[in-house]
């Protein structure tokens, strides 16, 4: 654009900005769906509410699906694209012996007017961080006691999930991340479908 100095008076220049869209739910992206079947005799016979049981653990399944998706997908037809997969992003070489490794990512991202929220780290990969220690025996990376219970590197918060690729790791501003749905997540007793074969069908979608 025409950004610049203008004296007093002078006509501000005209910028030319163009700008491109982005489908967010292109109609080619498949959702991430699940049904599992139980028989009847187990719901009849059993002491817990079975049915409710079975929903919390296939929807805590499905969510665990797309966190994975969300970190690593691939971005290819009818998947979503994950974070570790995103082009263009700015890397540096992360090495868990050297805790000066993280602070060259950080350098990274200012350098590209990023100012980071979360790191995603590999758990084992944290807990070798955590583990390094000066000449004196001191660990490098301390806990606050006098914060909440949230992990940090050099003031950025930590989420450690084995989801994470071991040796990789990611700095972000989750404030540049965008997460789309089309709805809420949905939960159906199908009682219907497996009559024949006397089973109730959960559905998580």
């Amino acid at each position: 654009s025409g950004v610049g100095y203008v004296a007093e008076g002078e006509a501000i220049p005209l910028g030319d900005i163009t700008t491109t869209q982005i489908t967010a739910m292109p109609t080619t992206l498949a959702g991430v769906k699940d049904i599992v079947k139980v028989t009847e005799e187990l719901i009849r016979a059993s002491t817990v509410e079975v049915s409710q049981v079975f929903q919390q653990r296939v929807a805590l399944v499905v969510a665990s699906k797309v966190d994975t998706e969300l970190l690593l997908g691939d971005g290819t037809t009818g998947h979503v694209r994950g974070l570790f997969n995103t082009t263009g992003a700015a890397t540096s070489e992360l090495d868990v012996t050297d805790i000066d490794s993280l602070l060259t990512a950080i350098d990274v991202a200012y350098a590209n007017e990023i100012k980071p929220t979360h790191w995603f780290v590999n758990g084992s990969d944290f807990i070798k961080l955590r583990k390094l220690k000066d000449t004196t025996g001191r660990y490098l990376i301390e806990s606050d006691v006098t914060q909440d219970v949230t992990y940090r590197l050099h003031g950025v918060p930590v989420i450690a999930s084995n989801k994470v690729p071991a040796g990789k790791a990611l700095l972000v501003d989750m404030g540049q991340v965008i997460v789309v749905r089309d709805i809420a997540p949905s939960i159906q007793i199908l009682t219907e479908l497996y009559a024949g074969t006397g089973e109730v069908g959960i559905k998580v979608q």
